[in-house]
């Protein structure tokens, strides 16, 4: 979404920082944003990181000098996932209820890697991101890092998907960049959306495993929608409320019959019910 950002919302965010300091008790690990925000230049375009109040903000800013924000996180709840989409992600329980091994393509601000980190600590996670910048400024300024079961990779996922024979139980596609040459309008990277890869990601998931995919209207939604469809045999696509993301989950071996309304009582566990809204996502399937 086009980034506002008015004087008086940054005279507010001085006031309040003064009158909840220290840094609003956020994690003492996570770099202060300063009240003009952070700017970075990145490996496609600018890189900021701005904050009102407790929310913080990773965007990605165009040639013509608007942002769209990647990634939110409150600086008091970083395990937290602020944007319906990335909860929508997590439709991938409705399948995979207990996952051991996930790969996320597109750090971002890394809310679902802390989200895993926080949620499900026993999960072991490779996050891929290509700008060693945002890499960078998600270790910084929102806590999303290397640990003991996380492994932060700087590659191109198209190179990385390519070294070799690893598998996990989900994959989340949530990979966009600035848009540019390359990219769809929405800045998801065209070679991430071809055929041939669409189908390699089905055979890099277990038995029973998903691939999860994002997907923003950028005049071509219909276009990504009907690509995964012809990779994968089995989808089930969720409408973000109030938002123009379309989550998929799909499965190179099919899906639960009946839909994630008959599959939800009995397969997802109650952290990540409480966690992720889990009611509100079986309202945003989109029967067949």
């Amino acid at each position: 979404m086009p980034l506002h950002r008015s004087c008086i919302a940054f005279i507010f965010l001085g006031l309040l920082s003064c009158a909840t300091a220290p840094s609003l008790r956020q994690a003492p690990d996570l770099a202060v944003v300063p009240e003009e925000g952070v700017q970075l230049e990145g490996m496609f375009g600018p890189v900021e990181v701005v904050q009102e109040g407790t929310v913080r903000q990773l965007v990605f800013v165009d040639d013509e000098g608007l942002g769209t924000v990647q990634s939110e996180m409150d600086v008091l709840e970083p395990g937290a996932l602020q944007t319906g989409y990335t909860r929508a992600m997590f439709a991938s329980t409705f399948v995979v209820p207990e996952p051991s091994r996930v790969l996320i393509v597109g750090l971002g601000g890394g809310a679902m890697v802390r989200f895993l980190q926080t949620h499900a600590p026993e999960v072991e996670i490779d996050a891929v991101e290509i700008d060693p910048v945002v890499v960078e400024v998600a270790d910084r300024y929102f806590g999303a890092r290397a640990g003991e079961r996380t492994r932060i990779h700087c590659a191109d996922a198209f190179d990385f998907l390519a070294r070799g024979g690893e598998r996990w139980d989900v994959i989340y596609m949530d990979a966009f960049i600035q848009p540019g040459e390359g990219t769809d309008a929405s800045g998801a990277p065209l070679h991430l959306g071809t055929a041939a890869f669409l189908r390699g990601l089905g055979e890099r998931v277990t038995e029973g495993g998903v691939v999860v995919f994002n997907l923003v209207d950028a005049d071509n939604l219909e276009v990504q929608l009907a690509g995964v469809e012809a990779a994968f045999p089995a989808v089930w696509r969720f409408q973000v409320p109030g938002a123009s993301n379309t989550v998929v989950v799909a499965s190179p071996r099919g899906l639960p019959a009946g839909g994630p309304d008959r599959v939800v009582g009995r397969r997802v566990d109650a952290r990540w019910r409480a966690n992720f809204r889990v009611e509100a996502l079986v309202e945003a399937w989109v029967r067949p």
